[in-house]
Parts: C-alpha cells; structure tokens; sequence
C-alpha cells in the first residue's frame, strides 16, 4: 500500500467517525461478509485531512484477523467522508447543512471523533439524538455542552490533571516550567498543590521545520533561569521528538535537570532519548502494542503507534458494542452505555458515563518502570519509586558529546596533522574529565576573529618595569594576539610608545616560532602571554621568561549559563588539584624539560633574596633593649609624678604644728 504523508496527532484527532446503522443487503457498499445490516461510518475530518485509506485498511485487517467470532458473519463497516471546512467561512453554512442533512436521514445513532465546536457540539441540532465518542481528551470540549452523550475514550481531562499534580508531588516537585503546545489545563491542578509553574508555549510545528529557530531560544533561556524541573505536555509526537531532541543536544536532558513527559506512549520517545540509563526522565505509558495486528503497523509505519492504537480502539468498539452480527438493527440507547467492559490496545473500557475510568497508566524511566497512576471510580492514585541522588554520577548520558570550542594553540592544545591526534594542557584535562564523569567530546577550532576580544586593565605599578624594557631591548608582539589589540588600542605611555615603536621596526611577529628564534639569536624581548613563553622557556634552556605583569587574566572553562554539569565539572577538577594530578599535567605541560631546573631555581633565588632568622638577631636584641629602657623611663617617670603630687596636697606632722602654734599666738593678741 503507498504510504500517505504523515499528519500529525492534533490533526488525527479532527477526524470523525460517524456511525450508522441502515438496513441493506450483502452486496452493497464495502460489504465484506454476508449480513443483514452494515455499519455505515462517516469519516468526518478538516477539509483536506480525511484518512479513508487508512481507516478502511484498518477495519478490513481487523475484521480478516479476528478470532472471537470466525464462524459468525461479522458486521461490514462502510465509511464515508464528511469534511469540514473551518478556514474558509462561506462553506461553513453549506457544511453544517450537509452534515444536518446526513444524521437526519441516515438515522445516525453515534458519533466517533473529536470535538468540533458548532459541527459536533451536542448542543446543537445536527447530531441529536447520537452518543459522541470523542477521540481527543474532554479538554476540547466546552463547560457548557451537554455530556450526557460524550464518551471519552483517551484519559478525562480532570483526571488527568490531578495525576500529573499528584505525581509531581511524589517526585517532591515544588518548581515547575510547564512546556505545551496547546493545552495548559493541568496548571490549574498543579497551583492547587502549591507547585510554582511557569508556563511556556511552544512553537507550532510550522515554526519548529523554518530556518529559525525559537524552540533552541526558548530552551536557552530557561537553561539561564536554572529551573530545576520541566514538565512537557503535548499529544504531538513531532513537537515531543523536537523538543527532547534539542533539549537533549543542549545538554538539558542530564546532571541535576529533571524531565516530565506526558505523553502516552513513552516507548515511542526511547531513540530520541537513546540512553536507558538516566533516571531523571519520567513518562507515561498507556500503550499496550501487543493489541495493535502487526500488519497495520507495517502498512502505516508513518504514523505513530498512538494513532494507530487509537484507530484500532475506536473500529473494535463499534463492533463490541454492535455485538458484531447484525442481523438485526440495534436501539440507538445501545451506544449510550457498554454493556459488555472491553479491553483495547489503549487499555480497559467501561463507558457508562462521560469519564472513562478503570484503567492504568504506566509511570516509567528509560529504564526501568517506576510507578502507576489507576483512574476509578473513586478518584486517581499514584504510586511513584523515588530515588536519592547519589554523588559521583555522570551528568552526562552514554552517548552524549561534548562540543568543546577552543583556539589552537601550545602549550593549551594543538593538532598533528601527520599523527591525527591532539596534545596539550588543556587536551589532557579534558581527557581526565571525559574518563572521570563519562562523555565523549568533539573539539572545534575557532580563529581569532570569533573569539572574544580581552579587555586590558594596566598596573602604574609594572610602568617602572616597563620603561626597563623600552631602554634595554629590541621587544615585539604577536601578530593577531590581545596583546597587540591593547597596544594599539592604548593611549597611555609607555604603551603608545611602545607600541609606534614596534610598528616602525617591524617587530609584529605572525609565528611564535620565529618569535622564539628571534629571542634565541638575538637581543631581543617577547612580550607574551606568560604561560606561553614558561612553556617555550620549558622546552629551551636557554631562554628565561620573566613575569612583568601588564593585566591579570585567569583560565577557565567557560559554559553557558545554567548549564546543567558545570558543578560535576568544578568538583572532578577539584579532586584533581587535591590529589596532585592537576599540578603534574601543569608541570608537564608548562615547564617542560627545564621544568625541574626551574623550579630549583626559583625557590633558591626565594631562599637567597629573603632574610633568615639568624640575620635578624640583632634586631630584635636592639628592638627589646630598646624596650626595655622605655619601660624603665616611665617607670621612674610615675614615681616622681606620684611623689610630687603627694607632697603639695598632704603637708606633713611638723608643718602642721607650727601652724597651729601661729593660731593661738594670732587669737592671745586679738584678745
């Protein structure tokens, strides 16, 4: 059979099956069997998007491949297509009329399909007195309508909004950012449950196949808001697939990051995700493949198994409820109520009402089922296993890859074109890292130009040091380098200076290389990046490299913002400075064969050029004599202080009497 281009999900579920039960005889319509009465089935759909082909290959491997009944005759369905144009407003009058004319004088007694506000609305004329099983979830259909005739046949739209509310609080959820095409009912639920939501809509999926891309913008910008959780909710497989595929090539699908997907087919997502070892993935499955003949499968391997599941439920209740013979013609009250529970490929049925209940939803990891929601009659229960994170585990899947961008140069990295391999100080880390936390990585050269610009703070302090230079020696820069931005760009001296002097002696070296030779042959001063010139000092003993600062600039690995293994990243380096393996790739790498000699050096021009202790005794002997007769002094200070204080204020016994004896000598003459 010639595959048919795929319509997606939401445009299945405009589809409608009306179902008709006429007197007529074996040889009529798509008769496939011997029998006194035929279903007739009105295929109702948007203009351009009914699926005949599909529904009619359906129903004939069905009724070829059934079991129950092979020595009854079974009843015939015969479809008819009935489109509906919701674009053009002048057809749809002649639409609605067409479809009125059609119930009424076919004597329709159900209905099958999604909902159409106004062309299948219950509250309108066209399909009384007909039992509408709805295709789609009740989120379509309107407060106001009359559900005594409704049928749902995916989960109700309530109860599937309490589920996703009580899973999220058994996964301890408390922030959530809800990602929908269409449908945000369950928000409502989630905000019950005090969960804080942040709802995001999703691009159409004209949008996702332009060259544009908003879903890689949408996605980066919650990536910088670090929410933690993320719950996806769409009943279209494309915009599913998209969205995990970026997530996933973004690297939002691992570490601390978790994922909700409500979906109800999650084995369908298993290639997208291709790593049945993360354990942050939850979703839903209510497929139940092994129900679904394989030979529809294989002539629609276009469309998604839910579509197929759902077509291949809604062709084996017609004929459950119709008993499958039809010999006789059944009261329209039938196919208001199911007699008889039935199980499809989408689980157990037993409509009696507008909400389907009785059945189960599998919750489920990549790995491993998790959990279960069970819808009754009662209400909705959830039973999810929760696990601890534990330390030490990969935010990285098995086949993730890394794209690490970088410029090409030693001692950092570099490429051999004969041996195709890599070297280098940060190749080496890398190395470690993708062994330690399990991830592949591809590296991806940049040129000057598309790496960012450095901005140069200058020290006055180094400007003595710089003068030196100026007045000793030759001195050049590389070509295309920072350092060569700052001093053209500056317009402090000695830099400008410097800077016209190197322009008219022509020391704007392209290669470090002949840099390098230069230094060796000649008096003459490469000012560089420091670590560069300790490698190249590393490699030959006879040059020096000399710290004279110009601006401090740190290395790091740079992520983007909120990105989800930066932490497990900070923490193996960490390890690795702690157990030493760090410094040996640094001392390998940046000092090179001279690197040991240097060292030496080093410390012993520290040892030579600090005072030791028995240099200092002298010292601290004059410093604490020194001390001690200050000590001293203001001892003998206080002393006479007290003394001559004490004698003006307390005369003493002998001043006392001579004063008194001038008294009565002073009253005896007064008298």
């Amino acid at each position: 059979m010639k595959a048919k281009k795929e319509i997606p999900f939401p445009l299945f579920m405009l589809t409608m099956l009306l179902v008709i039960m006429e007197s007529t005889t074996a040889d009529e319509g798509d008769a496939m069997s011997n029998t006194n009465y035929f279903v007739k089935a009105a295929l109702v759909g948007e203009k351009g998007h009914v699926e005949l082909d599909f529904f009619r290959d359906a129903a004939e491997i069905l009724l070829r491949n059934t079991t129950e009944y092979e020595e009854q005759e079974n009843c015939t369905i015969q479809f008819i297509p009935l489109e509906f144009d919701l674009n053009n407003a002048s057809n749809v009058l002649q639409n609605l009329t067409h479809a009125h004319r059609l119930f009424k004088q076919s004597e329709v007694d159900v209905a099958i399909g999604p909902f159409i506000d106004h062309f299948t609305s219950p509250n309108y004329v066209i399909m009384e007195p007909t039992c509408h099983y709805l295709t789609t979830s009740s989120a379509y259909v309107r407060k106001s309508e009359n559900k005594d005739r409704i049928r749902t046949l995916l989960p109700d739209l309530e109860d599937f909004s309490t589920a996703v509310a009580k899973v999220m609080e058994k996964l301890g959820w408390k922030q959530v950012v809800f990602l929908s095409d269409d449908d945000f009912s369950p928000i409502l639920k989630l905000r019950e449950s005090n969960i804080l939501v942040n709802p995001i809509l999703l691009p159409s999926m004209h949008h996702l196949g332009s060259g544009h891309d908003p879903l890689y913008e949408t996605l980066r910008t919650l990536r910088s808001s670090e929410w933690p959780n993320f719950v996806l909710h769409s009943s279209n497989l494309g915009i599913v697939r998209k969205v995990l595929k970026k997530a996933k090539d973004m690297h939002l699908l691992f570490g601390e990051l978790n994922w909700f997907v409500t979906y109800l087919n999650f084995r369908a997502l298993e290639s997208t995700i291709s790593d049945k070892s993360l354990t942050n993935i939850y979703g839903l499955e209510l497929v139940n493949e092994s129900m679904i003949p394989k030979e529809i499968i294989s002539n629609h391997s276009e469309k998604s198994i839910l579509d197929i599941a759902v077509t291949v439920d809604l062709i084996n209740i017609l004929l459950h409820i119709s008993g499958r013979k039809c010999q006789t013609k059944p009261e329209p009250e039938k196919f208001n109520k199911m007699e008889v529970p039935y199980v499809g490929a989408l689980g157990y049925y037993f409509l009696q009402n507008d909400r389907r209940t009785n059945y189960v939803i599998k919750i489920q990891t990549p790995k491993e089922l998790v959990g279960s929601i069970n819808v009754t009659d009662t209400g909705v229960s959830v039973e999810v296993q929760t696990r601890e994170k534990k330390d030490g585990i990969s935010p990285f899947g098995k086949n993730e890859t890394l794209r690490i961008v970088m410029g090409e140069a030693l001692p950092f990295i570099k490429y051999d074109s004969n041996t195709k391999k890599f070297s280098g100080f940060c190749y080496d880390i890398l190395q470690k890292l993708s062994t330690i936390l399990n991830f592949k990585y591809e590296i991806q050269f940049v040129n000057r130009d598309e790496e960012n610009q450095q901005s140069y703070n200058t020290n006055p302090s180094v400007d003595f040091l710089i003068d030196q230079l100026v007045s000793g020696y030759e001195y050049g820069i590389l070509n295309d380098s920072d350092l060569k931005e700052f001093f053209q760009t500056s317009q402090k001296d000695p830099y400008e200076r410097m800077w016209l002097q190197m322009q008219s002696d022509e020391l704007i070296i392209d290669q470090i290389e002949n840099a390098i030779d230069k230094v060796r042959k000649n008096n003459f001063a490469l000012i560089n990046d420091q670590i560069v010139n300790e490698y190249y000092a590393g490699k030959n003993c006879e040059l020096e490299s000399h710290t004279q600062p110009i601006e401090e600039k740190s290395y790091a690995f740079a992520f983007p913002k909120g990105a989800p293994y930066r932490d497990e990243i900070n923490r193996v380096l960490l390890e690795l400075k702690e157990n030493g393996t760090l410094d040996k790739i640094k001392n390998d790498w940046l000092f090179g064969k001279c690197g040991d000699q240097n060292i030496k050096d080093r410390k012993k021009e520290k040892e030579n050029s600090a005072l030791k202790f028995e240099d200092m005794m002298g010292l601290f002997i004059v410093m604490a004599a020194s001390a001690a007769i200050a000590v001293l002094f203001e001892i003998l200070r206080q002393i006479h202080i007290y003394i001559q204080t004490h004698c003006k204020t307390k005369p003493n016994f002998y001043q006392r009497e001579v004063k008194e004896k001038e008294l009565e000598i002073n009253e005896e003459r007064f008298l």
